[in-house]
């Protein structure tokens, strides 16, 4: 037993103690002078404690990197010029930025001016420069000291402040700087600067030192993280060349991104919104840049178009663009529309065509718009021998179409327009029915002529004329802009009787609109004006509208003059139409008009086992000679034709029923 602990001893003895008096025989032997080495290293941001001892500072060798890291025999000297050592083992380390920290005591009764720091471990020695430590005896160190915080976090592209501390214990003023980019230079001075992630990249990490220095260059040290994250690239608005888009006609999109991280790079990709993508073409600069691609629908309607931009670290930002694809391809045109004419409700009623090719077209007509709306009328429009078309083609309630194409068919052909921005033009101003009053009116009176008027463009300023269709000149009518309203006078009357048309013009100062036109009945009430007719004639088939076939005798009789200046019946006006069963019998009469030979008659009646009021037209040619001519024309309550013998003629024509017995107009 005595054996074994007498082994352990000895081994205890080999491995601990005489490496121990190793170390400190070569210290007593350099204990002479100083340096007791050559320096390799150079101490800096030297702490002390309050009580004297050495607790951290920095080296400039980077050989000392890691020191005494895992090391058994880890430790660090100091030697004084009186001849006094301090040793600690394993209590001090270096980190990977050769700040080197742990506790080296000073003896209490340290006088020396000159001292090297030593720091080895089971290895090697590195020795500090020769520094005067003389003034930190006792009352302990003046170094400052230093927290940078942190960690701090900012996006790519952004700045973050830094919030820098610093304390001194002789309450000396200090200076801040800091190492932004950990090359060991502290360029930027202030306790609390801005970092800028300007021009960096994310997600990355970056170390920064801050050091707190005071009036006697005595410096410490605190180091931490900035950790910069990546920013998702940011899409902007999709266009597309050209606007308008028709399936089966190429197109470009094109949209710019930007990106704060100015080192990445992207990709990008569309999603066309009918089931298809492709890879975008990305042109870029300093991480900003633009994405552009072609494609063909070929299904019309509704699209989404998406692009998705990805950046290098698969951070993705997208933009989505609706539009619609018209479902016909443009045709050329063959013909060039001009004055065009809409309606209040917004349909075209007419337009002019410079292609001789259409003269006496009788078909239909298409539009096409570039929201993909269709009109189609069949046999509504025609054009007569000056190509100017007229029919009903109507607008969608919802169009907007800034491309718009008039296509007009017969059986055998069609032929197109230019492409119309129809949502520009200028419809002309649309002109009611004209009001003229007194109707009937005697020769030499007073008359007036009133109509409204609508016009698409409320913008617009309008003059009106009338023509009082006797061959005068056009007068000026006065118009209220607020109530389309237009009012005509002619304070003189009409000097002859007769059966004239009114028609009232409005213009926009490009366009003018035309009313339908209103018939006025003027007399000169004379004693010998007679107009007396009857007997029968062959009614021709047409002339009764319920059964436009039948045809047959008509019976009929009248005989009116003035009395005074009203005309009075002698005989009052009926007629027989027995294969169709119409029985008129006239009650009152308005009017009564002769001049030239021609008789004009207006009144209303009854039809026999029908209610209500109806008007009647009788017009005569004098036949005292044995070509006398008759019309009769009957209308019911609505102004729909019953009967007439001159069936879509116009209220003036002159007669052209034979009568088989007498028309005298005197």
């Amino acid at each position: 037993m005595r054996i074994i602990k007498n082994v352990a001893l000895f081994i205890v003895c080999l491995f601990v103690v005489t490496p121990l008096l190793s170390l400190l025989s070569t210290r007593l032997a350099h204990a002479s002078g100083f340096p007791l080495a050559t320096p390799n290293f150079t101490a800096s941001n030297i702490v002390f404690d309050t009580s004297g001892n050495l607790t951290s500072f920095t080296s400039d060798n980077a050989s000392m990197q890691g020191m005494n890291s895992g090391h058994t025999y880890g430790h660090a000297w100091y030697m004084n010029d009186d001849n006094t050592y301090s040793y600690h083992s394993n209590d001090f380390s270096c980190d990977n930025a050769i700040h080197c920290s742990g506790d080296l005591q000073f003896d209490q009764n340290f006088k020396g001016t000159q001292t090297q720091i030593e720091v080895c471990d089971s290895s090697v020695c590195y020795w500090s420069q020769v520094m005067n430590v003389s003034s930190l005896t006792g009352s302990g160190g003046n170094t400052p000291t230093a927290d940078a915080h942190g960690p701090y976090t900012v996006a790519e592209g952004s700045t973050v402040t830094l919030s820098g501390l610093g304390s001194d214990p002789n309450n000396d003023p200090l200076t801040y700087t800091w190492d932004l980019d950990n090359n060991g230079t502290f360029e930027t001075s202030g306790q609390n600067p801005v970092f800028s992630a300007v021009g960096r990249d994310g997600p990355s990490t970056q170390h920064i030192v801050l050091q707190v220095c005071d009036t006697s260059n005595n410096c410490a040290t605190s180091g931490t993280d900035v950790t910069i994250t990546n920013v998702v690239p940011s899409v902007g608005t999709i266009t597309t060349s050209p606007s308008t888009i028709h399936t089966g006609s190429s197109f470009t999109a094109t949209a710019a991104f930007t990106d704060p991280g100015e080192s990445d790079t992207h990709t990008a990709n569309w999603d066309w919104g009918d089931g298809s993508s492709t890879t975008g073409t990305v042109t870029e600069s300093n991480g900003s840049g633009s994405v552009s691609n072609s494609h063909t629908y070929t299904v019309s309607g509704s699209h989404t178009i998406t692009l998705t931009v990805t950046d290098k670290d698969s951070a993705s930002g997208t933009h989505s663009y609706s539009l619609f694809v018209n479902g016909f391809p443009l045709v050329t045109p063959n013909f060039t529309a001009a004055d065009i004419v809409f309606d209040p409700s917004g349909h075209v009623t007419s337009f002019d065509s410079n292609y001789a090719n259409m003269q006496g077209m009788n078909g239909h007509a298409w539009y096409m718009n570039d929201d993909n709306t269709y009109s189609y009328h069949s046999n509504d429009f025609s054009c007569d021998n000056s190509i100017h078309c007229s029919g009903d083609l109507q607008f969608d309630q919802n169009f907007k179409g800034t491309q718009t194409q008039i296509e007009v068919c017969d059986s055998t052909v069609c032929y197109w327009s230019q492409v119309l921005d129809v949502s520009v033009l200028n419809g002309r101003p649309i002109v009611g029915t004209v009001t003229v009053s007194p109707n009937p009116v005697q020769t030499s009176t007073s008359v007036t002529a009133t109509a409204t008027f609508t016009d698409t463009n409320t913008e617009d300023t309008h003059t009106a004329t009338v023509d009082w269709g006797d061959g005068s000149s056009p007068t000026s009518c006065s118009v209220t802009e607020s109530t389309g309203a237009v009012s005509c006078t002619r304070s003189s009357g009409y000097s002859t009787a007769n059966v004239y048309s009114v028609t009232v013009t409005v213009s926009d100062g490009t366009l003018t609109g035309t009313s339908p036109v209103t018939f006025v009945s003027v007399y000169n009430p004379t004693q010998s004006s007679i107009f007396t007719a009857g007997q029968r004639y062959t009614s021709a088939a047409g002339a009764y509208r319920p059964n436009t076939s039948l045809t047959g005798n008509v019976t009929f009789g009248l005989s009116y003059k003035y009395q005074g200046t009203m005309p009075v019946g002698v005989r009052a006006f009926t007629m027989d139409f027995n294969a169709a069963n119409l029985s008129f019998n006239a009650t009152t009469v308005s009017s009564l008009v002769i001049t030239n030979g021609k008789a004009t008659l207006r009144g209303t009646g009854t039809v026999t086992n029908q209610s209500g009021t109806y008007s009647f037209l009788v017009t005569g040619l004098d036949g005292t000679g044995g070509n006398g001519k008759i019309r009769i024309q009957i209308k019911d309550v609505t102004g729909t034709v019953i009967y007439d013998t001159q069936y879509q003629a116009a209220d003036t024509a002159d007669p052209t029923t034979a009568v088989n017995g007498a028309v005298v107009v005197n």
